[in-house]
Parts: C-alpha cells; sequence; structure tokens
C-alpha cells in the first residue's frame, strides 16, 4: 500500500514540486540567460583570474540564505497546495484501504520531505558549482590554480545543508497543517504567509533557539565589504575586495537543529491528529 501512496503522491504533485525545483534555481537560471545575452553582464567575468574571481565565486552561497528566507514562502504555497485539497476530495479512497490514517500521512510526509530536501540540496550545490563552471569557460581561471578555493566554497555550500533542509521542512509541515485546518484556500494562504513570515522574523533574530544571526557570516568581524549592483554601462556587479575563504560561513549550532526538529515533529503529529479525527460522511 506504501508503494500505492507514492505512486499517488507523484501522479498528483509531481508539477508542484517541479515548480518549487524551478523556483530555487530561478537566480542561476536568470544568471545564465543574461550572461548569454548580454556583453555588459559578462564583464565582471572578463578579467577573472586566480586570485580575483574569490570576489564573485562566494556570492553563490546566498542562494542557501534566499532558500531559507523569501523562497520558504515558495515552499508554503507548494505545501498548501499539496495538503489542502486532500480532506475534502482525496482522502476518502485512501482511508477505504487497508492502512491506518497515521501512516498514510506519516508516509505523504516523507514523500514530500524527499522532494523539498533534494531541491534544497540541488540548489544549493548547483549555484557555486555552475558559477565556477562560468569562470573556468573565460580561460584566465584555471583548476589547478583555483581548485582549493572552489573546494573551500563547495564545502562551505554542503555545510549549509542539514540547517536548510531543515528550516524549509518546518515552514512546509507548518503550513501543511494550516491547509488542513483551514478549509479556505485564500485563507490557508494568507495563514501560511504569515506563519512562514513569522517563522523567519523569528529565526533570524537574536534568540536562544535559533542563533541564526551569524550562521551566515561571509566576511570576518571588523572587516568590511561593499557588494552594488545596477544596469547600465558599467559592469552590472561590483564588489569592492576580495572575499577570504568561507572557513567560518555556516558553522552549527545545537540550538536551530533541535529547535526545527522538535517543530518539525509538533507539527507533525498536529497533521496526523487532524486526519485521525477526520469522519467519513
Amino acid at each position: 500500500m506504501i508503494r500505492e501512496i507514492v505512486w499517488k503522491e507523484w501522479r498528483e504533485n509531481r508539477w508542484k514540486y517541479v515548480s518549487l525545483w524551478l523556483v530555487f534555481n530561478a537566480p542561476l537560471l536568470i544568471l545564465a540567460l543574461a550572461l548569454a545575452l548580454s556583453h555588459t553582464a559578462r564583464l565582471p567575468f572578463a578579467d577573472l583570474d586566480n586570485h580575483s574571481m574569490m570576489k564573485y565565486l562566494p556570492l553563490a552561497l546566498g542562494e542557501s540564505f534566499m532558500v531559507t528566507s523569501i523562497f520558504l514562502l515558495v515552499t508554503a504555497l507548494v505545501a498548501v497546495a499539496t495538503f489542502l485539497p486532500e480532506l475534502d476530495y482525496k482522502v476518502f479512497f485512501v482511508f477505504e484501504q487497508g492502512v491506518p490514517r497515521r501512516r498514510y500521512v506519516f508516509a505523504k510526509l516523507l514523500n514530500a520531505a524527499l522532494h523539498v530536501a533534494l531541491a534544497v540540496c540541488f540548489a544549493i550545490l548547483l549555484a557555486p558549482a555552475a558559477v565556477y563552471g562560468m569562470m573556468l569557460m573565460g580561460g584566465k581561471v584555471t583548476l589547478a590554480g583555483s581548485g582549493a578555493a572552489f573546494s573551500a566554497v563547495m564545502t562551505a555550500a554542503a555545510r549549509t545543508l542539514p540547517l536548510c533542509c531543515l528550516l524549509s521542512l518546518t515552514a512546509f509541515v507548518g503550513s501543511a497543517l494550516i491547509a488542513v485546518l483551514v478549509r479556505r484556500w485564500w485563507v490557508a494562504m494568507g495563514c501560511a504567509t504569515l506563519f512562514v513570515l513569522s517563522f523567519g522574523y523569528v529565526a533570524w533574530g537574536e534568540n536562544p533557539f535559533f542563533k541564526m544571526d551569524d550562521f551566515f557570516e561571509a566576511v570576518a568581524p571588523g572587516k568590511t565589504m561593499s557588494v552594488s549592483a545596477g544596469f547600465g554601462s558599467g559592469p552590472w556587479l561590483k564588489v569592492s575586495d576580495v572575499f577570504p575563504m568561507p572557513t567560518g560561513f555556516a558553522l552549527w549550532h545545537w540550538q536551530p537543529i533541535a529547535t526545527t526538529v522538535l517543530l518539525i515533529g509538533l507539527f507533525s503529529l498536529g497533521l496526523a491528529a487532524v486526519y485521525q479525527r477526520k469522519e467519513l460522511k
């Protein structure tokens, strides 16, 4: 029966998860399109060498911040779209099968969590790899001379994966719980948006439960750098100095990991309780 549930989820929700992949990778797609069509967009890459590449390559680490900030709204939208129709139109057939309701909920959540986590990991790791590939295509950046810097950036990107996945899953499961409690889609979307905004405000603020204020610290304390962007005849992107090696980027703390795991567990139990109490009429 679990196989049938997985197939049902894929058949009904595959395009929702595909849209999540597309949105997560939209910044990279826009960058590739701009480089292909505009000469001024290519100016920052024109004179890069093995040293100056570190002015721009660490900027790709910003994908992890976007996934856990503005893109959480998209994650919430996918969660609402996935769970909102369940208790009205589709779940009756499932409840008639030989599978406990709680097991069905957890199988559905596990399938969704796998899709969300894969989308997060792929987007975060692809961004620096793709940007580095564009730099190598310029000809002045060599694999031998820049391999160590690229390895440090990829290692920093990999360090963000566990917490970024947990933050995204917290937003997803919390929004799914809202979807099954609030039966009108526009109210559910409004409540999910408020939940994500509140969650992001608390997570990125200074509090003892998340300690996220220094998680994306790419510059050593005391050093100032400026990054500016604009459209015109000059380079679209300007960075004042070379970034240091991101050895202090995305250092783990136990508090945000424990807090997000606890929230995911509570939201999942809430979802299971709602499905368990649903009456077939």
